[in-house]
């Protein structure tokens, strides 16, 4: 099961911000990453062995 973490603000339906300019991240299982997404924040946490080869400038 893959998971990922959402960082939402004032305006999402299952956020309610206490302060100004308050987020909050929320866990999501299975995400879906396709075309119509205009943002993805992501971390790395774990590389392979052969760094280098897949990625571009």
């Amino acid at each position: 099961m893959a998971e990922c973490c959402l960082l939402l603000s004032k305006g999402h339906s299952c956020c309610r911000s206490r302060r100004i300019g308050d987020r909050k991240h929320k866990s999501v299982h299975d995400c879906i990453v396709d075309a119509s997404l205009s943002i993805l924040n992501l971390v790395i946490i774990k590389t392979g062995e052969k760094e280098g080869d897949l990625w571009t400038d």
